[in-house]
């Protein structure tokens, strides 16, 4: 039987100083990872060839969006960030404004509608939107993705075209 003073004793500070350096490291590395998932999300939000928008849930004030959905809409942003859907009139259909915010609030999801917005100087777009809620900055948030199903047809319209024709 060993006397207990025999065994290697490491001071309480020493320890506390370990626990200190792992804990430092684990915080070091999780900010990282954080960093680097919001910038991969930040350049897919940019560089997405699909309009993609945050706006608030309760009034739908555009907080940010990508610079497809300025070009679609065929706004700068200084004109639409901060103001809200209705005051720009962009929904053609009010109503389909409310039938997702509707389903927003029971589902948290909305997947694959078809919209129609209406752009700066009248002209109608035709968007397959899908739509998540989120919180951000402690305030509910739809997150916006689409596909301007108008100018797709007409892409795929004009390939059939130049692929058949003599």
């Amino acid at each position: 039987h060993r006397d207990l003073h025999s065994f290697p004793t490491r001071r309480s500070s020493d320890l506390w100083e370990e626990a200190n350096q792992h804990l430092e490291t684990t915080v070091s590395r999780r900010t990282a990872a954080v960093r680097q998932s919001e910038e991969k999300f930040a350049k897919m939000f940019r560089s997405s060839p699909n309009p993609i928008v945050i706006s608030t849930f309760g009034d739908g004030r555009i907080l940010d969006a990508n610079d497809r959905f300025f070009e679609i809409l065929q706004y700068h942003p200084q004109e639409v960030v901060g103001k809200t859907a209705q005051d720009l009139n962009l929904w053609l259909y009010w109503s389909q404004r409310e039938a997702i915010a509707r389903d927003l609030e029971q589902y948290g999801v909305v997947h694959s509608r078809e919209i129609v917005f209406r752009s700066r100087w009248g002209d109608h777009h035709t968007l397959l939107i899908s739509a998540e809620l989120a919180t951000l900055d402690n305030q509910l948030c739809i997150l916006w993705s689409g596909n301007d199903i108008r100018s797709e047809e007409r892409r795929v319209g004009k390939e059939c075209r130049s692929r058949w024709s003599p």
